[in-house]
């Protein structure tokens, strides 16, 4: 089991000092950021806190959190972390567009959405939101 805070509160004075870190981070040399304090804040977090650290980073950096990700990282770090930040500021949307995709290319990845479906208990979250933003998903579950 990690160690995620599983607090349902946020914190606007820790979102900030998380910022400060954050940018101090990046700051340490121009093409490359200390990616510990990253992997720290996103994996220790609850996700109300990290919404309040991104809505905090937007306002101080003047730039949206998942651009700097975009834009410092890239390979399987950047996919972990912009699948932090989808899931943070929304669980249902993230795993309903997880499934979304396993179903596109169902033949090549049944076992992912095998794996996917038994791991999640938000199912009828889960397919209360695709109703809403992906109508053609309810398709499959006819």
């Amino acid at each position: 089991m990690g160690n995620r805070d599983n607090s349902r509160t946020s914190d606007e004075y820790l979102a900030k000092l998380d910022v400060k870190q954050l940018i101090n981070a990046e700051s340490a040399s121009a093409s490359r950021m200390d990616q510990t304090v990253y992997i720290n804040i996103l994996t220790i977090r609850s996700f109300p806190q990290l919404v309040a650290t991104f809505d905090c980073y937007n306002r101080m950096a003047n730039i949206e959190f998942e651009k700097t990700i975009k834009l410092r990282l890239n390979g399987s770090l950047e996919v972990a972390f912009l699948s932090i930040i989808k899931a943070a500021k929304n669980i249902q949307a993230y795993f309903a567009e997880q499934i979304f995709d396993s179903l596109r290319v169902f033949h090549k990845s049944s076992d992912d959405l095998i794996r996917i479906l038994v791991t999640r208990a938000e199912a009828s979250e889960i397919a209360k939101h695709n109703l809403e933003t992906k109508a053609n998903f309810l398709f499959f579950f006819r």
